[in-house]
């Protein structure tokens, strides 16, 4: 026998989750009794023997639930589920039901079926609907955040590495030019135009021209070829060669 006392004022409501009972033919020997108020056979109000079993509302805030088994019923088994709740109007602790029972508000959404029929657990599917983000449970936010968090790392990499190479071209290129590479390459050598030999022959052969123009110069057109012996230049014959 069990007693089911809710808080004053309040009333109870009774279901059956499982229900199990041995030798279910057998009513007299085998059966499940419900009180409302004390277990005295004027205050049952239910007894469930086959193999269903509905849900009970008491009208008090006491109620008795009783087994009843032969040796032969020993395996009957049960599983019930009660419910304290106060008639309308609900109040905004409480959660309306329907017509006549308002449950507390902390039973809704709780994972179970407080109620004759499955608003306040409706209740929360519909909550649920609100919204896409709501929807989405845990595992799949953590998902989608790790996969955006390795969307986000591969993004700074890219850049960091599209910022960083042009610059390691230009360094490269920095480090392979050569300042005193450049100048022998591209400065024209500074060279005087005489030695100071050549400024002795010049000398010599600047004497030999005049002479050889007082004696009379080729006419324009017709150059007059030359010998060179060793370091020194003679001036051919004064013969025009042919044109």
């Amino acid at each position: 026998m069990w007693t089911i006392k809710a808080t004053p004022k309040d009333k109870i409501y009774l279901r059956f989750l499982d229900y199990q009972m041995e030798g279910s033919n057998e009513c007299k020997r085998n059966f499940v009794a419900v009180y409302d108020g004390s277990s005295s056979i004027e205050n049952l109000k239910a007894r469930f023997c086959s193999t269903v079993a509905h849900e009970v509302t008491r009208k008090t805030g006491v109620g008795v639930i009783r087994l009843w088994a032969d040796e032969g019923s020993r395996l009957s088994t049960f599983r019930m589920l009660f419910t304290s709740f106060v008639e309308p109007p609900c109040t905004d602790s409480t959660f309306f039901c329907h017509s006549n029972v308002c449950i507390n508000n902390s039973l809704v959404c709780n994972g179970v079926q407080n109620c004759a029929y499955p608003l306040d657990e409706n209740h929360r599917k519909e909550k649920k609907k609100a919204g896409l983000f709501e929807q989405i449970t845990k595992t799949h936010r953590t998902i989608v955040g790790i996969a955006s968090g390795i969307v986000l790392v591969l993004l700074i990499i890219s850049i960091l590495v599209q910022v960083k190479q042009p610059r390691k071209k230009v360094m490269a290129c920095k480090t392979a030019f050569n300042k005193t590479g450049f100048q022998e390459e591209f400065d024209p050598p500074h060279s005087e135009l005489f030695s100071p030999r050549d400024k002795e022959l010049s000398a010599d052969l600047s004497e030999e021209l005049d002479s050889y123009r007082r004696r009379g110069a080729p006419p324009l057109g017709r150059p007059a070829s030359a010998t060179i012996t060793g370091d020194r230049k003679y001036p051919a014959s004064n013969k025009a060669g042919p044109t």
